[in-house]
């Protein structure tokens, strides 16, 4: 059973993979470019590191407000 079962979620994963190899690169999504003007975290970090007021990440704050509807 676990074969089968490992034998379908490899077929999926192939199929996956074989239908992102089709897609022109410029369609393929790009891993982020860390380090980059547009780093969020990095930015912060060094905001801090060089006294200047850090912001906090706005998709952190809705998530955390959806949570608290939730329980």
């Amino acid at each position: 059973m676990k074969d089968a079962n490992r034998e379908k979620a490899r077929e999926e994963a192939r199929k996956r993979a074989e239908d992102e190899a089709k897609k022109s690169p410029a369609d393929r999504k790009t891993p982020p470019e860390f380090g980059s003007d547009k780093d969020f975290q990095l930015v912060q970090a060094l905001n801090q590191l060089k006294g200047r007021p850090v912001l906090i990440s706005k998709t952190q704050v809705v998530e955390n407000k959806e949570e608290k509807k939730e329980n």
